[in-house]
């Protein structure tokens, strides 16, 4: 039997013995309510949220269980000060990231009706509308512009307690004229009103806008899709988040048949022992 074989085997005996881990509660302040009016949820186009988004749908309770159970992970990274504002990135398209993204910030709901907002970063091809599916009018991208403020870009959704900030795709000008500044003054709003902020970006290397985001947040999760993405891609997404200035929390393997334990990552030789099995086909 090979070390692959053999440490597979040893992670399935342990997951039988293993006692799933208590999610520990975000500290609660006193919240006021938001000071603007939510876009309530469109009952009208007929739309369902994706089938993917686990958490919220039950079509795969397992999937959802590796959701939570990464969310858990997450927050004890600080017990004391788990980060508030989260960026979500990758190193190529098509790893996960925006169904990560999505099932995070539900998961994270989850907790004490904790209220989240999650934003679509990625104005390259944003995909979070049709995750939740939304009907979008006024979005980020109107926030960048200087064209809107916060209110009327941030719709209510499927899942209580969980907003959606929506963008559309960008021309490469619009993109060019945000700046690092404006990034860090729309999380510092974002941040006061909520309990988390989860924001999916671009993959790291196809927008600079993606650095800054990152730059500005607490942390920043990578996925990375399992047998898709090499190792010298992974290496190079971690060096380009490092020069931006941001704080990499740890990796997302998505796609993945098996549970991989913390020996698997040292053995493969990846750098984090951040867990979610991926379900799915798309994004």
């Amino acid at each position: 039997m090979g070390k692959l074989s053999r440490a597979l085997q040893k992670a399935a005996d342990e997951r039988k013995h293993t006692q799933p881990l208590a999610r520990p509660q975000p500290t609660q302040t006193a919240r006021q309510p938001l000071p603007f009016a939510i876009v309530p949820q469109s009952q009208e186009n007929g739309r369902t949220p994706d089938p993917h988004l686990v958490c919220l749908t039950g079509e795969c309770p397992e999937a959802a269980e590796q959701v939570r159970s990464l969310t858990t992970k997450l927050l004890a990274v600080s017990a004391q000060s788990p980060p508030q504002v989260i960026a979500i990135t990758s190193a190529t398209r098509v790893e996960g990231k925006s169904i990560v993204a999505a099932n995070l910030a539900v998961a994270l709901a989850e907790m004490d009706g904790s209220r989240i907002l999650l934003i679509d970063g990625d104005l390259n091809g944003p995909a979070q509308h049709d995750v939740f599916a939304i009907e979008r009018e006024r979005v980020l991208n109107d926030v960048f512009s200087d064209q809107l403020d916060l209110p009327g870009s941030i719709y209510a959704t499927a899942a209580e307690n969980v907003h959606l900030m929506p963008a559309r795709s960008s021309a490469k000008d619009e993109v060019t004229s945000i700046s690092q500044e404006r990034c860090k003054q729309l999380i510092e709003k974002v941040r006061r009103l909520y309990d988390f902020v989860i924001i999916d970006t671009a993959p790291i290397m196809a927008s600079a806008v993606t650095g800054m985001l990152a730059g500005a947040a607490d942390g920043t999760l990578i996925v990375i899709r399992m047998n898709k993405t090499s190792r010298h891609t992974v290496r190079r997404a971690l060096e380009e988040l490092n020069r931006t200035g941001a704080q990499v929390l740890g990796c997302i393997l998505t796609f993945s048949k098996h549970f991989i334990p913390d020996a698997l990552y040292r053995f493969v030789g990846t750098t984090t022992d951040l867990y979610y099995r991926g379900y799915g086909k798309r994004r």
